[in-house]
C-alpha cells in the first residue's frame, strides 16, 4: 500500500514524500531493460538523466502503471486540501505527468550523484558515465529505482525516480576509452603477481626459521652431551681424602680434650 504524505514547500516547489505503510520508501527492482539514452543535466541540478525502455510485459511495467494511477488518485482527493486551487479532477490529470511514457514504453530517472551509488560494466565499476556507450545495440541494465517524491511544480506534478543502484552488460565494449578502465585479466594478474610475492616471502620465512631450529636443535644435543659427562665423573676418591682429613681432625680434638682433662 501506498503512503503520499503531505507536501512539504522547497525553494521552487512543493515536494511530497512516498512511502509504504511502514515508512519505507518505495523501491522497485529492474533486473533488464534497455536504455534509450542518457543526458548530463547538471546545469539544472538533476546530474543525468537516464531515459529506459521496459518490456511492456514485464511486472515492473505494470508496477509503475499501479503507482501512477495511485498516485495521482491520492492527488485528486487532497489536492483542495493542500493546495485550496479548486482545479478539477480533469485538470489535475492533465496536470499529472505520468512515470511512464505508454506511448513508447519508457521511464525517465535520475543519477542525481555518481558518487553516491556503485555503477558496474560487464562487473567492472566506472567513476565517468559519460565514457560509457549506452547507445550499444547490445547494451541491457539491471538497476534499482526509487519513488524519492511526488513533486509540485506550477501546472504540473510528477513523480521524481532516482537510481540507487546499476549495472550494464554487453558481450561487446561499451566504453570508448579502455585504458580508463581496469580489465578483468589486468586484475587478475596483479592478483596472481601479489600471491607469487606473499608466498616467496613465506618460504623464505620458512628456510630462515628451519635453519635456527637445526642450530637450536645441536647446540641443545651439546649441552646433553656434556650433562651426560659430567655425571659419569667418579668422585670416589676425592671423597675419600676429605673424610679421612675430617676423622683426623676429631681424633685431635678429642685428644685435646682428654688432656686437659687430666690437668
Amino acid at each position: 500500500m501506498l503512503v503520499l504524505h503531505t507536501p512539504k514547500k522547497k525553494s521552487t516547489n512543493f515536494v511530497s514524500k512516498i512511502t509504504d505503510d511502514y515508512g519505507k520508501p518505495i523501491r522497485l527492482k529492474i533486473p533488464y531493460c534497455k536504455a534509450q539514452y542518457l543526458k548530463d543535466n547538471s546545469t539544472n541540478g538533476y546530474g543525468h538523466l537516464l531515459r529506459i525502455i521496459l518490456p511492456k510485459n514485464s511486472d515492473q511495467y505494470t508496477r509503475i502503471k499501479d503507482i501512477d494511477e495511485t498516485i495521482c488518485n491520492y492527488t485528486i482527493q487532497n489536492n483542495q486540501k493542500w493546495f485550496s486551487n479548486n482545479l478539477t479532477t480533469d485538470e489535475i490529470r492533465a496536470f499529472f505527468r505520468q512515470s511512464l511514457n505508454t506511448e513508447n514504453d519508457t521511464i525517465t530517472t535520475m543519477i542525481i550523484d555518481i558518487k553516491d551509488i556503485v555503477i558496474r560494466v560487464n562487473d567492472i565499476v566506472v567513476d565517468i558515465l559519460e565514457e560509457v556507450d549506452f547507445t550499444n545495440p547490445t547494451l541491457y541494465l539491471s538497476l534499482e529505482i526509487e519513488a524519492q517524491g511526488l513533486y509540485f511544480f506550477p501546472k504540473k506534478c510528477g513523480i521524481r525516480w532516482v537510481v540507487n543502484k546499476l549495472s550494464l552488460y554487453s558481450e561487446y565494449p561499451l566504453h570508448t576509452t579502455p585504458d580508463d578502465f581496469i580489465d578483468k585479466e589486468t586484475v587478475e594478474n596483479e592478483w596472481e603477481t601479489e600471491i607469487f610475492n606473499i608466498q616467496t616471502n613465506i618460504e623464505k620465512n620458512i628456510d630462515m626459521y628451519n635453519n635456527k631450529i637445526l642450530s637450536m636443535t645441536k647446540y641443545l644435543k651439546e649441552l646433553q652431551e656434556n650433562l651426560a659427562t659430567i655425571k659419569t665423573i667418579d668422585f670416589t676418591e676425592e671423597w675419600n681424602y676429605k673424610l679421612v682429613e675430617l676423622s683426623h681432625k676429631v681424633v685431635d680434638y678429642y685428644s685435646k680434650t682428654k688432656t686437659n682433662n687430666m690437668q
